[in-house]
């Protein structure tokens, strides 16, 4: 009888044992940027997000999948808590899968198709069309946008330009804040629907500022040079955002230098629009006055 206990004993520690195994391999939310995700067959999480990049799920996903800008693949093992979602890409379901929310799929038409043709053979000289295509373009953007909305620019680099620290912090923080933001629109339906209305805010937002940040580095040249010292800011413009593609093409290098240009830009553009009212109203804005008056 006391074996017998023993053997009953042991066979209920083992199980128990298997349940915290069970539970420790149990993981949280998984995002990843610019890679692709898999949950394999076996496997437990509690939800999966992607940016740029697709989503394989052949496990258990409590909670929602996202993909911003990639498609999403549920094998037949799959078995998903919380809802579906796909903007700027597809979804490939298999009928013995299990999903309890719905199944969103925001496509953007000949998105597929380019992802794909990057993939050829030909894929580096298509690569390459592109960019001077998009130089080009960007370059005409820049230039037009100086003309239509010379203000706004003015005003981001005039924040560039004199309050660089505060330029800096209001850079860190905007890009400490895109993330969490992103995080907490996917926990819900409405939310995933407003990821793209973000995307466009920073988007336009780091555009207006990298312009500016160019049209800083064109004027710090054209002073380097000992032009005219009168402010030409289509000539200004045309300087930096040469200069910066040039630099571009520096592998790794020119990367860095052109994120790095694009972030103050965003930087200064955060700080143009909040920067003074908080400075304001900051009882502490005695102690640290800033060119913030002139605007």
């Amino acid at each position: 009888m006391n074996m017998k206990r023993w053997f009953i004993c042991f066979i209920a520690f083992w199980f128990l044992g298997l349940s915290s195994a069970h539970a420790v391999h149990k993981e949280k939310n998984i995002i990843k940027f610019g890679r692709s995700l898999a949950i394999e067959e076996g496997r437990t999480v509690r939800g999966a997000a992607t940016v740029v990049g697709d989503i394989t799920v052949n496990g258990t996903v409590e909670d929602d999948v996202v993909a911003v800008g990639g498609s999403v693949t549920i094998g037949p093992k799959a078995v998903i808590g919380g809802n579906v979602v796909s903007i700027g890409g597809e979804i490939d379901k298999n009928n013995k899968s299990e999903i309890s929310g719905n199944i969103v799929e925001a496509n953007i038409p000949g998105f597929s198709s380019f992802s794909k043709s990057v993939t050829t053979p030909n894929w580096r000289r298509i690569y390459w069309i592109f960019r001077i295509i998009a130089f080009v373009g960007f370059l005409a953007l820049a230039l037009s946008a100086v003309l239509i909305i010379p203000k706004p620019i003015t005003m981001v680099l005039s924040r560039i330009e004199n309050t660089p620290v505060d330029v800096i912090s209001w850079s860190l923080r905007g890009l400490l804040l895109i993330v969490p933001l992103a995080v907490i629109l996917t926990m819900s339906v409405a939310g995933i629907l407003l990821i793209p209305l973000e995307i466009i805010l920073v988007a336009g937002m780091t555009l207006l500022g990298y312009i500016a940040a160019s049209q800083f580095i064109g004027k710090k040249l054209r002073e380097f040079l000992k032009q005219d010292r009168d402010e030409h800011m289509l000539w200004e413009t045309f300087l930096g955002i040469m200069l910066l593609g040039i630099l571009g093409l520096i592998p790794v290098l020119g990367w860095i230098v052109k994120a790095v240009v694009a972030l103050i830009g965003f930087g200064g553009v955060l700080s143009a629009i909040f920067g003074f009212k908080i400075k304001k109203s900051n009882p502490l804005a005695k102690l640290f006055p800033s060119s913030s008056e002139e605007m």
